[in-house]
């Protein structure tokens, strides 16, 4: 039925909850009650109870998992034979009445109570999410002996050390006791580390619970811890309460985990390098300054020989930790910039491809306008490959270069806005028609300052009609007032429009056009740009007679 029935789990979700606030009422308001025998036995029979209760359902959920998803049936059944384990002890602690507090506590039911953490250990790292590189692996066995060691220290100098000497407990008795805390807070820590949370979203709730869970038996392991070394009854509230409400929490994570794989799909993806919580940097760096301190504090006991082993072990570990921490560092640092190198490779490449694209559309617009006024045919590229040539004479190259071809190549966009009459008239333009004529540099400027990739080309377009004494149009610039591609451009235009036919005109000769262009140097055109020509053309015959 709770394998078929995910209303059924979610009702059973539901109750639980509601159990836990009902218990946490009812059992912290009987821990106030005047201590008896009969309130004793409820207590120590709820302990065993509700730790049976745990071990058997937790081994049935490991069941009904794996008949939903194998992946995740190893890691419940540790956890559940983890508390297989507390049970043992639990049982074994109430048929031999080992009491509370105030005599030496059984090495055998301890020791079933610290088997309880290898086993749940094992649980945690078998789930799919907590796969992780070798490096990862180290960094976490450093930070886990820092929390070992850190709260071994904290515990063992505040609450057993000072008893020792009094002569009031063995030690190897209050070792078992001290290592269920300190395996506690190890336990909370991990589960935090691997931050299922945000490795699975779906599964954070359930997750959640299982650390509020260990976060409890923390407490009441503290608490119990408490009880035995200083005898007193009251902190029996924190011990009595809290194992109880952990593994009510426990089962709690089951339901809701068995509830979310019935429900959601569970994406199985490896813990990534970045992968902690912010929890679990406290926990860590916390317990260790708080270690390091209270043994600073101890510098005055040097016959104690634990604190001439326990500051070196400490500072070592954290140097050591702090030492993965800077190499993996280093190592995110590397692989963010080959990241980062290979972005800008692509970055490089799309752009050069999307240009490309747009330089044919270019091409393609180029030839519909020469469609339209076939006494052009042919001069766009003409034009664009020649101008491109004598740029680089005058250092005009990378970016800037390309954006000159393309406003060679979109030197007359401007004449779309020209009327036909006007635009194909086979002979000369009146005084009229001239002025709209010479409105086309207008007309280029409006369609392409408004696009971001054109805009840089509009130098030709909108200037190449200027003329070196001020007479052309549409500003009436002047000498070098006129930008240097326009000025190229302008002399190339004109030895290109006059070396080919025209339907009103025959095609000059290339001398005559020649002579026409240094005849008007100075005039129309600039004097440097009209040498450089000249040179460029006796260097260059295939476009003397191109």
């Amino acid at each position: 039925m709770l394998q078929k029935s995910p209303i059924f789990i979610s009702r059973l979700k539901n109750f639980l909850i509601f159990l836990i606030i009902l218990f946490s009422i009812v059992y912290g308001a009987m821990a106030f009650f005047p201590k008896s025998q009969k309130i004793n036995i409820i207590f120590s029979t709820t302990l065993v109870s509700m730790s049976c209760i745990t071990a058997i359902v937790l081994l049935v959920f490991s069941k009904l998992i794996y008949k939903i998803d194998k992946k995740f049936y190893t890691p419940w059944f540790f956890i559940g034979l983890a508390y297989l384990s507390f049970a043992m002890g639990d049982i074994l602690s109430h048929i031999f009445n080992i009491p509370v507090a105030g005599k030496p506590f059984s090495i055998i039911v301890n020791l079933f109570y610290i088997i309880f953490y290898p086993l749940f250990f094992m649980g945690i790292v078998n789930f799919p999410f907590a796969s992780m590189s070798k490096k990862q692996r180290i960094n976490l066995f450093l930070e886990l002996a820092v929390i070992l060691l850190s709260m071994g220290i904290i515990l063992w100098n505040l609450f057993v050390k000072p008893y020792i000497k009094e002569g009031k407990l063995s030690s190897l008795i209050t070792v078992l006791i001290v290592a269920a805390p300190v395996c506690d807070a190890a336990l909370l820590w991990f589960i935090l580390k691997l931050n299922f949370k945000k490795k699975s979203p779906l599964l954070g709730k359930s997750y959640l619970f299982m650390a509020f869970g260990i976060f409890m038996l923390l407490l009441s392991d503290t608490a119990f811890l408490y009880i035995v070394i200083i005898e007193k009854e009251i902190w029996s509230l924190f011990a009595f309460l809290g194992y109880p409400l952990s593994q009510m929490l426990i089962i709690l994570s089951g339901v809701e985990f068995i509830y979310t794989l019935k429900e959601k799909e569970i994406i199985d993806e490896p813990m990534k390098r970045e992968s902690y919580s912010f929890a679990s940097i406290i926990i860590a760096y916390s317990s260790f300054f708080t270690a390091f301190i209270i043994l600073f504090l101890n510098l005055k006991e040097k016959e104690d020989l634990s604190f001439f082993i326990f500051i070196p072990l400490i500072v070592l570990l954290g140097f050591l930790r702090q030492l993965s921490s800077i190499l993996e560092n280093k190592k995110l640092f590397e692989d963010l910039k080959k990241s980062h190198r290979w972005l800008e490779d692509q970055v490089e490449e799309k752009t050069e491809e999307l240009y490309h694209s747009y330089d044919e559309t270019l091409y393609i617009l180029s030839k519909a306008l020469e469609l339209r006024d076939r006494e052009t045919q042919g001069h766009t590229v003409r034009l664009a490959e020649i101008t491109v040539e004598l740029s680089k004479i005058f250092g005009i190259n990378g970016y800037e270069l390309e954006n000159a071809k393309r406003g060679a190549l979109l030197h007359d966009i401007g004449k779309m806005g020209i009327p036909d009459n006007i635009l194909l008239k086979p002979g000369p333009l009146d005084e009229d028609e001239w002025k709209i004529m010479k409105k086309h540099p207008l007309f280029a400027k409006q369609l392409l300052e408004n696009v971001s990739f054109l805009k840089p080309s509009l130098t030709i377009p909108y200037y190449h009609h200027e003329r070196w004494d001020g007479s052309g149009y549409p500003e009436g610039l002047k000498g070098e007032d006129i930008p240097l591609q326009a000025r190229v451009f302008a002399v190339l235009d004109t030895w290109d429009a006059l070396t080919h036919d025209r339907p009103y005109r025959s095609a000059w000769s290339k001398n005559l056009a020649l002579e026409y262009i240094v005849s008007n140097s100075g005039i129309k055109f600039d004097p440097e740009v009209v040498k450089k020509f000249l040179n460029f053309l006796k260097e260059n015959n295939s476009y003397f007679n191109y």
